[in-house]
């Protein structure tokens, strides 16, 4: 039920990048070290499109495929409080039936709803939850809305951010307007692309759907509308914090919005 939350942003220009493996990312170069201070609102790092990825502090936004951002200012996300239902293990036995949990027991909590918008391109932000486990079920009913008919639909949808360590250390889920899952993970200065699998067409520029994200023993597996369209495991999962997300698509009006409503957590850690 808890969310306060942690506002940070990132740009991204490797979603679009759908087959691009990670060894390829890794070999990128040009890494500079990041000296911001941690504050409500984190100032990201700038990153050029291939092959390089450089990291600096910039003061302006420059309209070019090396696209550059200054800090926004302190948000304060708005939640919805709602009712804690009686946990629905249900979806845990389901889980368990296919073979993607060796459980069928966790914490439960009711996280508040999310509701945020935001008109920068090609850019993603996060709000944190109170919550930080290493294992864990999340469902939710998402939908998405964009104020251009024109937009990256591949940058725009919701996320869910997860082993959160920081704005240079994450792991992410996309569910993005173009029908794609995409998976990354942000460490060291570098973007990795880890998997990406198409769900199907969604209608544009507003469609919703139910996304189920499952982390157990460093195994990721996604669902929408429970089919199964990302199973892997990464090495590097791990205890962090737990994150509500959005990215945009477009600068115009309200830019992208993303709401996710009767959110269900378990933490299954061991």
């Amino acid at each position: 039920m808890k969310t306060k939350a942690l506002f940070m942003g990132l740009l991204i220009l490797l979603f679009a990048a759908c087959g691009s493996t990670a060894d390829e990312i890794s070999s990128l170069s040009g890494q500079t070290n990041d000296t911001s201070t941690p504050q409500d609102v984190v100032s990201s790092p700038t990153m050029k499109a291939s092959p390089t990825i450089t990291l600096t502090m910039t003061p302006t936004i420059t309209p070019t495929a090396a696209l550059m951002s200054t800090a926004v200012p302190s948000v304060t996300p708005t939640r919805i409080p709602s009712a804690t239902p009686t946990p629905n293990d249900i979806l845990l036995t389901q889980l368990f039936d296919m073979g993607i949990l060796h459980t069928t027991s966790g914490e439960y909590h009711r996280i508040y709803n999310f509701d945020e918008s935001w008109p920068q391109i090609d850019w993603y932000q996060w709000w944190r939850t109170d919550y930080s486990p290493e294992s864990f079920v999340l469902r939710v009913d998402a939908s998405w809305d964009s104020a251009s008919m024109t937009a990256n639909w591949e940058n725009s949808g919701c996320g869910i951010i997860f082993s959160d360590r920081g704005v240079n250390d994450h792991s992410s889920v996309f569910l993005t307007m173009d029908g794609y899952v995409r998976t990354h993970k942000y460490k060291g200065g570098y973007l990795y692309e880890q998997q990406c699998g198409y769900y199907g067409k969604f209608e544009i520029p507003y469609d919703s759907a139910e996304l189920i994200v499952v982390v157990e023993d460093q195994w990721l597996t996604v669902l929408v509308n429970g089919q199964q369209i990302v199973h892997y495991q990464d090495a590097y999962i791990s205890k962090g914090y737990l994150a509500l997300s959005l990215v945009s698509g477009t600068n115009k009006d309200f830019g992208t919005r993303c709401t996710m409503q009767n959110i269900d957590f378990w933490d299954i850690t061991n």
